[in-house]
């Protein structure tokens, strides 16, 4: 999974650099784009399952929606994708359980994937919670070029 992380990154960046040095290309160094890779190790995209019913058959919103405002107070935000179908397997079972839970996606320091785990695990009743954490590796565009006669233009 790190290497498809890893290999997709690297192939955004040789795309980014391609199309930013399109005028080398045509023979020309007009409106060529200054490209800075930067790789942040201090925060993750965390990728979490938060499950829509609780294991009594309950539903889970009281519970989600607090766990929502937490951590968008810890992380800052976050997004949400509602009702991915989830299968995993019980111990000492064979057959896939299905349920319709919730992802979220967010983006903070390591911290958040120990809060998730233990919210889901705790408030939740999630045996094992379904977290991970993956590194983000960002890629700014320094400056925009510019159209024939005019000063490029810092990105915004």
């Amino acid at each position: 999974m790190k290497q498809r992380v890893m290999f997709w990154c690297l192939g955004l960046l040789a795309a980014a650099i391609v199309m930013a040095t399109t005028g080398c290309a045509l023979g020309t160094k007009v409106n060529v784009a200054q490209i800075a890779v930067q790789v942040r190790s201090d925060r993750l995209l965390h990728i979490a399952a938060v499950p829509r019913v609780l294991p009594d058959g309950e539903p889970a919103t009281e519970k989600r929606a607090e766990l929502l405002r937490e951590l968008a107070q810890r992380a800052g935000g976050y997004a949400c994708i509602e009702k991915v179908l989830a299968g995993w397997v019980p111990p000492q079972k064979a057959d896939v359980v299905e349920e319709l839970d919730d992802l979220l996606l967010v983006d903070g320091p390591p911290e958040v994937a120990r809060f998730l785990r233990e919210r889901l695990h705790e408030d939740f009743g999630q045996e094992y919670p379904f977290v991970i954490s993956l590194p983000i590796h960002a890629v700014e565009v320094i400056s925009l070029p510019a159209p024939p006669g005019e000063a490029a233009q810092p990105a915004t």
